[in-house]
């Protein structure tokens, strides 16, 4: 569970007192026990904020707006929440995404709507290596030395940011925290448990004492088949934003990983679509479910006329129900990957993600219809006289817009 640390902090969470060793924030958002709980200074997907980072702070966007992320501020967050793990903070510059979209076929905006591949200058990389030095040393110090003196039990296992940057621009940093693992544990550097990428590529040049610590992989991929690349790049854990943009944009998620038949059929049939748009009037009266052999909530008791009534009616328990299969799909998705990787290691991973390419189709594909209102923080205004994203709720009787439909005759 990836809980942003600049939004809990608007969120507010002090009257939520933790019983025993419980974490407060786990506490505070209902979260079972058995649920890893990432605490991360931004949230996903990211937006480009307005003002820039400084040696002290980064942006952020929150569910109120753009606001500074002071160090101190997300360093007594993390001790007074106490995830299971903290990622670090990092220098990350964050571009506008040029253009409609990315490889996502048409899902909302708000999923693409950044980029970290655009290279920084050589003295903004420079900048954000120190900074991110100096910010690590920080947390690492605080959170060691505050669990002391707290008397706390345990100390969340902290993530160590690596930019988005090629590797001998970060030498220096790479190097420091090379040194912090030759250090006995109980020192204060010795809490570093993992890796925070902002880049599944940045796995290729790890120096080699890093390469055997858990990589958590923050980058925002969008569909399926960037998963199981980042996967076969070394990526253990990964944030996966397009689940919510699908569900948003009415998609219901249709697709397996691992194939009972490696070789590809003869003649081969064309890719299925890795989802189904439940916009589409053509389910209106369609009572099978979202996904055959599928054993969700939604889809054992509920069939595709009904979703597809609750999506064009407004109803809010349509997209929860969407929402319910999908992360089913990503969950039974996760599990069989897991069970490629056990059963034959990564050359078996190899061949199902090969299967797995040639029998889906390569994009999500588009949205149809209008998901739940958009909220100001999903997306950056460009300027006055920009265009409402929203279509308005109500209208006048005698309005002749499009949603003025004539009453029929009566005979």
């Amino acid at each position: 569970m990836h809980s942003a640390g600049g939004e809990t902090l608007e969120g507010g969470g002090g009257g939520v007192a933790p019983e025993g060793d419980e974490s407060t924030l786990r506490r505070f958002i209902s979260l079972q026990a058995d649920t890893l709980l990432v605490l991360a200074p931004r949230r996903l997907p990211t937006l480009a904020c307005p003002a820039s980072n400084t040696d002290r702070a980064i942006s952020i966007v929150t569910s109120v707006g753009f606001r500074q992320l002071p160090m101190q501020e997300y360093i007594d967050a993390a001790r007074t929440l106490a995830p299971d793990i903290v990622v670090g903070m990092g220098d990350v510059v964050y571009y506008p995404r040029g253009g409609g979209g990315g490889g996502g076929g048409g899902l909302p905006e708000s999923t693409t709507t950044t980029t970290t591949t655009k290279t920084p200058s050589l003295k903004r990389i420079s900048k954000m290596e120190d900074r991110t030095l100096v910010w690590t040393r920080e947390l690492v110090e605080e959170l060691s030395h505050g669990s002391r003196n707290a008397g706390q039990s345990s100390t969340p296992a902290l993530f160590v940011p690596i930019l988005p940057i090629a590797h001998p621009h970060q030498q220096i940093y790479l190097d420091h925290l090379v040194e912090s693992l030759h250090l006995p544990q109980d020192t204060t550097t010795g809490i570093i448990s993992g890796l925070a990428l902002y880049d599944a590529a940045s796995t290729l040049d790890l120096p080699p004492p890093l390469r055997s610590l858990p990589r958590l992989c923050l980058a925002e991929p969008v569909d399926p088949h960037v998963l199981l690349r980042d996967v076969a790049l070394g990526v253990d854990l990964v944030t996966v934003p397009f689940i919510g943009a699908a569900t948003d944009g009415g998609i219901a998620l249709d697709f397996r990983f691992g194939s009972p038949s490696p070789s590809p059929p003869s003649p081969p049939s064309p890719p299925s679509p890795l989802g189904v748009d439940m916009w589409d009037s053509a389910h209106s009266t369609s009572l099978t479910p979202l996904s055959t052999g599928c054993t969700c909530h939604t889809c054992r008791t509920h069939h595709r006329a009904y979703l597809q009534h609750l999506l064009v009616a407004k109803e809010m328990l349509g997209w929860v129900l969407l929402q319910i299969h999908n992360l089913h799909v990503m969950d039974a998705f996760f599990a069989a990957v897991r069970a490629s990787l056990a059963a034959g290691g990564s050359e078996r991973f190899e061949e199902d993600r090969r299967a797995f390419a040639r029998a889906y189709e390569p994009d999500l594909p588009p949205k149809s219809g209008l998901g739940p209102r958009v909220r100001g923080y999903q997306f950056k205004a460009n300027g006055p006289g920009e265009p409402k994203r929203n279509e308005p709720a109500y209208r006048t009787l005698d309005d002749s817009g499009p949603l003025a439909v004539p009453f029929p005759d009566i005979a």
